[in-house]
């Protein structure tokens, strides 16, 4: 079977969770004898593929010319959504500009102006005034769609105003790894883009009302300069001994950081799955996350949970990973191999 991936035309500029879950995906398959093939434009779609996976509904005009060429074509798609919970970024624009009432969708249609800037791409104002629409009929015009979880499917169906449709959960996969040992391991970790949303700043506060003489806070990712206030902030915290930032790092090489690390912390106002949080679980590292439903029904009692709207919950949290001599994991993740099967055999049922 010949499956083309498609994700917005950037990554290789502005990678991120997406483009890796993607790849995991695509090496899985091809494991299957599958022609697993990643698509980064439409340029690329053809009547030589047996079925479309779409990746991201966030970036949605890239996702919305994907779905109406694969459908003039003829072929049937499906859908891994990577799903931003709408209310949860609703909550940190109100805090962020301090306005009781938000309009996400208006927001939302025209940050694809940013991304079309950003990517180089044309700007077709159509776009911008039907975002919501275009989710809507990229969602709907689906064979079946692969939420990670029933609670992501969920805000998915509330949110986007979607129902009635084929739905098989499937989560994100993992490298499992077996056997590996938490002693002599002293870095607490937060992974991810340095921008508001990651919550950087108070992190680093937190982490510095509990942390002791060998503690150390270690940044992983690159800077988001269109933050330019916010970096400026960050990297003033960064001036203290006991805090790190290694800048954006290669897969592998963030791979060995985390099998080193004590800790992990993310305390992001909004989320999808958390890929690096799987991967930190399976490598016997404590992990102190936002708190959320996806995550409740994901990693349940294996990780600690946090408010990232009070710093003392941050503070909590980290300090429950720098003294935690045992750590509370007890999460089973599925391998890729794992849910590239399920993703195959879910595909081969519904295009029978």
């Amino acid at each position: 079977m010949k499956i083309g991936l498609c994700i917005r035309g950037d990554v290789d500029e502005y990678p991120g969770g997406d483009w890796i879950h993607l790849k995991q995906i695509a090496r899985a398959l091809n494991l299957f004898e599958c022609q697993a093939i990643p698509i980064l434009s439409v340029a690329d779609i053809n009547s030589s593929y047996d079925t479309f996976i779409l990746f991201n509904t966030t970036r949605i005009s890239e996702t919305y010319e994907y779905a109406v060429c694969i459908k003039e074509i003829g072929i049937p798609y499906f859908i891994i959504p990577i799903w931003h919970s709408v209310s949860e970024m609703k909550e940190f624009q109100r805090m962020r500009w301090k306005t009781p009432v938000f309009p996400y969708w208006i927001y939302a249609g025209f940050r694809e102006c940013y991304y079309s800037k950003r990517s180089k791409k044309p700007l077709h104002l159509s776009y911008v005034l039907a975002y919501q629409r275009m989710i809507r009929e990229v969602i709907g015009g689906a064979r079946a769609v692969f939420p990670n979880s029933h609670s992501e499917w969920k805000a998915i169906e509330s949110e986007a105003k979607v129902g009635n449709l084929k739905v098989r959960v499937i989560p994100c996969g993992v490298d499992v790894i077996k056997g590996v040992a938490l002693s002599n391991r002293q870095d607490v970790l937060c992974i991810g883009r340095v921008e508001p949303r990651k919550n950087q700043v108070c992190i680093q506060e937190a982490f510095m009302e509990c942390s002791a003489n060998n503690d150390r806070l270690v940044f992983v990712g690159a800077v988001n300069r269109a933050h330019a206030g916010y970096a400026a902030q960050f990297e003033e915290g960064c001036l203290d001994t006991s805090i790190q930032h290694l800048g954006e790092l290669p897969h592998e090489e963030l791979m060995r950081v985390l099998n080193s690390a004590k800790g992990l912390v993310l305390g992001s106002f909004f989320e999808t799955t958390g890929l690096v949080v799987m991967e930190a679980l399976s490598r016997g590292v404590r992990v102190a996350m936002t708190d959320s439903p996806v995550a409740r029904e994901l990693y349940g009692e294996s990780v600690i949970f946090i408010n990232p709207y009070k710093k003392e919950s941050v503070t909590v949290g980290i300090r429950e990973i720098l003294s935690e001599e045992i750590s509370r994991n007890s999460w089973k993740g599925h391998s890729w191999e794992k849910v590239s099967e399920l993703i195959l055999q879910s595909i081969s049922e519904y295009i029978a």
